[in-house]
């Protein structure tokens, strides 16, 4: 949603972190498979044009530390959507949210709006795919 104001190189150091996301709590599940998918297609970054290197937290962090404070923000938010796209919200997920929090010093209470919203986007996105899925649509 919000990766395409990100730069290129922002771009790839945002998969890395997605994959790191993905992977870290040792279960790379469909869900997030895809997440990463969309994420690709939106920065228009097959595995072709970049390949994910394995890029460590402390890296990802320190590189964008000094992003801009509404890039932050769009790495959360688009980090978040990685996090709850299987609806659980693993330690380890825990534990690389709050290491962008404190490096990028957002608070808690925008976190939970955040998720608040992105929980919202969620729930209309499937809504609408009921409505597009003829056989559901006759249901509603």
């Amino acid at each position: 949603m919000f990766l395409r104001y990100l730069n290129e190189k922002e771009q790839k150091y945002f998969l890395e972190l997605a994959y790191l996301i993905a992977n870290c709590d040792n279960d790379f599940i469909d869900e997030e498979k895809i997440m990463i998918e969309q994420y690709r297609d939106e920065m228009m970054l097959s595995e072709l044009e970049y390949k994910i290197q394995g890029k460590d937290l402390d890296e990802i962090v320190d590189f964008f530390k000094n992003a801009s404070d509404i890039k932050k923000n769009y790495i959360i938010f688009e980090a978040l959507g990685i996090i709850y796209s299987d609806n659980k919200f693993a330690d380890e997920e825990k534990e690389v949210l709050n290491r962008l929090k404190a490096a990028f010093k957002i608070n808690d209470k925008k976190i939970d709006v955040m998720v608040k919203k992105l929980l919202e986007l969620k729930k209309i996105y499937n809504d609408l795919m009921k409505i597009f899925d003829e056989t559901e649509a006759e249901n509603i």
